[in-house]
């Protein structure tokens, strides 16, 4: 990360400042939104793979656990749709066509 090169920095001002920017950076954006992943996942653009890339940009030493975090988090809200529906012989096949697209989504 940039921030991270300016901080030794031989210039003491930019190095400074640097550090004041990082400390701020990590205040704001070590905590990533849950809501704002999840909408970046389910939006047909974007999946699962560009939140790992924009984690690992950020921070590479965590980007791992977070992406495990939010792929569990994920389908537990799956889950809590799943139990939304009640199982009868109708919905068993709607039911098989979610479950594989959550899978295309989230893989």
């Amino acid at each position: 990360m940039l921030l991270q090169e300016k901080i030794v920095s031989t210039d003491l001002g930019i190095s400074r400042m640097a550090k004041d920017m990082k400390l701020k950076f990590d205040k704001y954006w070590d905590c990533v939104s849950t809501v704002l992943t999840f909408a970046i996942v389910l939006d047909p653009r974007y999946k699962l793979e560009f939140v790992e890339f924009c984690y690992k940009k950020l921070d590479i030493s965590s980007s791992y656990e977070k992406v495990n975090v939010l792929r569990e988090q994920m389908w537990e809200l799956f889950e809590e749709y799943l139990c939304v529906v009640p199982p009868d012989v109708n919905n068993l096949q709607l039911l098989a066509l979610v479950v594989d697209a959550m899978m295309i989504w989230i893989l």
